[in-house]
C-alpha cells in the first residue's frame, strides 16, 4: 500500500490502528503546492509500473476563504486540482493493471453547490462565495470529472 500526505508521522500512525503499518510505503505530497504535487506524482509514477487503485480522497473541510502559494482557491486545489493533477499522471500505471480502479471521494454536498459554475476560469474558481459553497464547488468538480473519466472509459 502507498499513502501520500503531507506528513509520515500522523499517516503511519492512523495505519497502525487497522494493521501492520510496516507494510505501507509513504510519500509526502502537499496537495497545496501544484509543483509538489507533481513532483510526488512522477516519483509515485516511475516507481511503479502497475498500480492496482487510486483512491482520492484528500480534502479539506468547510473553510474560509484562502489562495495557496499557487494562486488558487484552497478548497478547489486540494479537493480537486491537485487530486486530478494525482490522476492524470498515474493513469497509464492503472491501464497497465488489469482490473485497477480510481475512486473519488465527495458528498452530497456537491448538491449545493452553483448549478450555473462552469470551472472557465480562475475567477471563477477564486471567487469567494462563502465557506460551505466553497466546499460544495470542489464536490460538484469532483463528480463532474468522475461522470467525464466514466464516458471516456466507455467509449473506448
Amino acid at each position: 500500500m502507498l499513502g501520500m500526505s503531507r506528513s509520515s508521522q500522523s499517516a503511519l500512525e492512523e495505519l497502525k490502528e487497522y494493521g501492520d503499518a510496516s507494510k505501507a510505503h509513504w510519500v509526502k505530497c502537499d496537495l497545496e503546492d501544484l509543483k509538489l504535487t507533481e513532483k510526488a506524482a512522477n516519483e509515485l509514477a516511475s516507481s511503479q509500473e502497475q498500480l492496482d487503485g487510486l483512491v482520492l480522497n484528500a480534502g479539506l473541510g468547510v473553510g474560509v476563504y484562502n489562495e495557496t502559494k499557487d494562486k488558487l482557491d484552497s478548497h478547489y486545489q486540494v479537493n480537486h486540482l491537485s487530486q486530478f493533477l494525482l490522476l492524470l499522471k498515474l493513469v497509464p500505471r492503472l491501464q497497465n493493471t488489469p482490473g485497477s480502479r480510481v475512486v473519488f471521494e465527495s458528498s452530497e454536498l456537491h448538491r449545493g453547490a452553483n448549478a450555473e459554475v462552469q470551472f472557465e476560469n480562475e475567477a471563477e474558481i477564486n471567487w469567494d462565495i462563502g465557506p460551505t459553497k466553497l466546499y460544495n464547488q470542489t464536490k460538484l468538480a469532483q463528480i463532474l470529472t468522475m461522470r467525464a473519466l466514466q464516458r471516456r472509459i466507455n467509449a473506448s
